[in-house]
């Protein structure tokens, strides 16, 4: 009887440690990437690729930012919530419609709506169009009840339709 105690317990270890590293995962990689704080250091040694990730989000180089943002999408860590600061915060035109793109790959569909909604007016042309371009991805009826809504004149969005 005692052979077989050993192997359960170890297989519960095994469960309980897989199970919470799945949980907590996204939590502590949003955390490191925010820069919040330097205590997963103590937790585990990140790899290479999500240390330089860090840095280069928070460089003063709009290229560096850029790379970071493609890489984030590379490692399917697509995080409404995450991105969404972080298009508040981009100055550059290129890196915010990168942001969008990345966002129109979201999961959390509604959630990226309610995002296009609040940064839409503020937004340059081109990213405007991206902007559109998502809405279409996401299906004509989305595209069509954000433009009447919204009252988007015809010749924009006949870009986006290629009408």
């Amino acid at each position: 009887m005692r052979i077989f105690k050993v192997p359960i317990i170890a297989l519960l270890l095994f469960i309980s440690g897989f199970t919470a590293g799945s949980l907590l995962k996204k939590q502590f990689f949003i955390e490191f990437l925010g820069m919040g704080s330097n205590y997963l250091y103590l937790i585990y040694r990140p790899v290479h690729q999500f240390v330089r990730i860090r840095y280069e989000l928070y460089s003063n180089n709009k290229l560096e930012r850029l790379k970071a943002y493609y890489a984030l999408y590379d490692y399917n860590y697509i995080d409404v919530d995450f991105l969404a600061e972080r298009y508040r915060l981009e100055d550059s035109h290129l890196n915010k419609r990168t942001i969008v793109w990345i966002l129109g790959n979201a999961p959390d569909r509604d959630k990226v709506k309610r995002f296009i909604n609040k940064e839409f007016e503020p937004a340059e042309r081109d990213v405007q169009l991206e902007m559109l371009g998502v809405l279409n991805r996401m299906g004509q009826g989305v595209l069509r009840d954000f433009i009447q809504e919204r009252h988007i004149p015809k010749a924009l969005y006949r870009i986006i339709l290629g009408n």
